[in-house]
């Protein structure tokens, strides 16, 4: 009887709701690979191995985890990556792109669809 209860503004019960959108709007994209962000990946891994940060033998380690994701968990973790998580993390980076490429997933130039 004593409880009390915490009202939500109305802002804020609107910017949840907005948020709430852009969740299911993102959850429709992961299904596909961003290329866009893919390309970007690539970049920024390419410049790691340039340094020599990137090593051959970090990657293979991290197939281990990587076989074993479904294609759609495989274009969530590149979707929603960004150049932060590359440089912390380029080897499992570069083993979902391998992934991505052994599976066939990745369109290829005369491939594409537009």
């Amino acid at each position: 009887m004593g409880d009390i209860v915490k009202f939500v503004p109305k802002e804020k019960r609107k910017q949840m709701a907005a948020d709430s959108e852009t969740d299911k709007q993102a959850e429709k994209l992961d299904n596909f690979l961003n290329l866009d962000v893919h390309t970007e990946m690539l970049l920024a891994l390419t410049k790691l191995k340039r340094r020599g940060i990137l090593i051959e033998r970090n990657i293979n380690s991290r197939m281990v985890l990587v076989n074993k994701m479904t294609d759609d968990e495989l274009f969530t973790r590149i979707n929603r990556s960004r150049g932060q998580q590359w440089d912390r993390y380029p080897s499992f980076y570069a083993a979902v792109h391998e992934e991505l490429d052994r599976r066939g997933l990745i369109p290829r130039k005369g491939n594409r669809t537009e």
